[in-house]
């Protein structure tokens, strides 16, 4: 494997009034980190890319993951997913 793509989150993305209601207890933390604490805690480099908006005109976001030491691979990686999507240039409406 060179490169791993994950999710970044369950479901979408929530709303700030969602986040807001949140607090260190609550199991909500946990869905929100799942799958980026396990290669924090591993040292495995990994990069969270948005990728576009969901229907709710919130962001999309995908995890790619490296090997130790393979920084270069990975952020050559995101170069390019970042130039065959166009979420990292688009907004939401406010």
């Amino acid at each position: 494997m060179d490169l791993l793509l994950t999710p970044v989150l369950t479901g979408g993305c929530p709303t700030l009034a969602e986040m807001a209601g949140l607090g260190p207890e609550s199991d909500s933390i946990g869905q929100l980190v799942r799958f980026t604490v396990p290669f924090n805690m591993s040292g495995q480099p990994a990069l969270v890319l948005p990728v576009g908006l969901s229907d709710a005109a919130l962001p999309v976001a995908v995890q790619l993951v490296a090997r130790r030491f393979e920084e270069p691979l990975l952020l050559r990686a995101g170069q390019l997913v970042e130039r065959r999507t166009s979420g990292f240039c688009r907004h939401p409406p406010l």
